[in-house]
This record gives C-alpha cells, sequence and structure tokens, in this order.
C-alpha cells in the first residue's frame, strides 16, 4: 500500500507540472526571425498604405550597405513615398504599367518597380527600419508579393524570392495583404514616429493569409489556443487533486502502520 501511495503521489506531481506547462506555453511554436520582415502583414487597403520594412543584420562580421524591394506586376503600384533614414539615400524606380490604373488623382501610366536603399551600414546584430507608403489598394487587390535584396560590404548577397505559400521555403518573399479587418496607422504617424508598432483592429480578424495558413495546419487559430488553455487548466487542476490524494493516501498509510507497530496499552 505504501509503494502505491508514493507511486500515485509521484504520478501526480508529474502531471501536474506537465500541465501547467502547457498552460502557459503558447499554441505554436515561433517562426526563427527572418533577416527581412514586413510590418504588419496586412494592411486596411485605401488610397494611402503605410507599411514597414525591418532589415536584419545577421552576418556580423560583415555588414548590410544596400537593400532593393521590387513590387510585383499585379496588383500594380502607380505611387510610392518612401520615408527618410538618417545615413541611408533611396532611389525609387518606375516602370511602364500594361494597363492604365485608374487613382484618386487620374490615370497612371507608370507604376513602381523597385526602391532600393543604400548606406547605412546596419552592422552587427542590429536591424534598420524603412518606412514606405503605397497606393491605391483597394478591398479588391490581391496580396502584394514583394522580391527583396539584402547586399553586405562583403559582396554577398541575400534574395528573398522563395514562394510565402510553401512550407520549406527559407527565404520566403515578403507579403503585403489588404484586408478589411486590418488597421493602419495613419501616414502621418508613420512618418513621425516609423519605430512605433503596428496595431490590428480586431484580435479575431484573420486575414485571407493566415486562414490559408490555419487550413494546412501551420498555425493555431485562437479559438484553438483558448480550447487548449482551458484543456490544460482543467488537466492541472485534476492533477492537484490527484496530488492531494496521494499526500493524504501516503499520510494515512503512514499513521495505520504506526498504530499498528504499537504495543497494546497496558503492555509491560
Amino acid at each position: 500500500m505504501l509503494a502505491v501511495s508514493v507511486s500515485l503521489a509521484v504520478r501526480a506531481l508529474a502531471a501536474a507540472v506537465v500541465a501547467s506547462t502547457a498552460l502557459f506555453v503558447p499554441g505554436s511554436a515561433a517562426p526563427a526571425h527572418a533577416d527581412v520582415a514586413i510590418e504588419p502583414p496586412a494592411v486596411m487597403p485605401g488610397p494611402v498604405v503605410p507599411f514597414t520594412m525591418q532589415v536584419s543584420n545577421d552576418r556580423a562580421p560583415e555588414a548590410t550597405t544596400r537593400f532593393e524591394l521590387a513590387f510585383p506586376d499585379s496588383p500594380p503600384i502607380a505611387w510610392a513615398e518612401v520615408v527618410p533614414v538618417q545615413g541611408w539615400s533611396v532611389r525609387i524606380e518606375r516602370r511602364t504599367l500594361d494597363h492604365p490604373l485608374d487613382t484618386p488623382d487620374g490615370t497612371a501610366n507608370t507604376g513602381i518597380a523597385k526602391l532600393v536603399w543604400t548606406g547605412g551600414p546596419i552592422t552587427g546584430a542590429r536591424f534598420e527600419r524603412f518606412t514606405v507608403r503605397i497606393g491605391p489598394l483597394t478591398t479588391r487587390s490581391d496580396p502584394v508579393v514583394f522580391k527583396a535584396r539584402q547586399v553586405y560590404d562583403s559582396g554577398r548577397t541575400v534574395r528573398f524570392d522563395e514562394d510565402p505559400t510553401s512550407s520549406t521555403a527559407t527565404r520566403p518573399s515578403p507579403v503585403l495583404d489588404p484586408s478589411r479587418y486590418a488597421s493602419s496607422r495613419p501616414a502621418t504617424a508613420a512618418a513621425g514616429t516609423p519605430d512605433s508598432p503596428f496595431n490590428l483592429a480586431e484580435k479575431q480578424a484573420i486575414d485571407s493569409r493566415v486562414e490559408s495558413l490555419i487550413r494546412r495546419g501551420q498555425v493555431a487559430s485562437p479559438d484553438d489556443i483558448e480550447a487548449g488553455r482551458w484543456i490544460a487548466l482543467v488537466a492541472l487542476l485534476v492533477a492537484c487533486a490527484g496530488l492531494v490524494f496521494g499526500v493524504l493516501a501516503f499520510v494515512n498509510t503512514r499513521r495505520t502502520r504506526g498504530e499498528a507497530a504499537a504495543p497494546p496499552a497496558g503492555d509491560p
């Protein structure tokens, strides 16, 4: 009986530790930080859409001295404005559109082909943020799939142009999704404070890109994570109850054995 009680107590304690760990661990592991990231990944469509490209330098002692962001042919982007960054110069390259594009300012026959930043450098493990305003993007616009190129002072070039929907992509293309669920900062805020965070208007609102990831099982939905935490909480409570029961059984067994071993009252 004693061995059974000890075993039960140990198992209950282990279950409690596992359940409490599951309760506070997020539902999915965070992906490794990429050299190039777009913030936010989803934006509110409109005539002016701000976003930020975060470029990290993780190849010290090499330093980043050039960054290129190539725009797709579809959807066409009529214009772009870049927030100045100290120590960097930027060149905006344009191309002739296959079809004229209607914009709030009239018909555009040319669009943005590429943005090229040179300068810096970005050294050590530091990063730089390049804030851009583009437009127009409508609710009918497809996701904007960019192609990025990061150049180091050693001459090394790293391209980010792999299929972003592929689960095996190691350097996926940055993607900007127009979504009615997202809320972009005003352009004036982006220009004044390029390092301030972006916000999503609705926590539960999932844009098309996230929905596709959920359908493929690559990330958990907020409902799945919440349900998992409730299950972990219940498991923790059950494990704690089992631990208490095991301890009480152990104490009771020790007391019973002690009483049985004690000599009867009145014996010499």
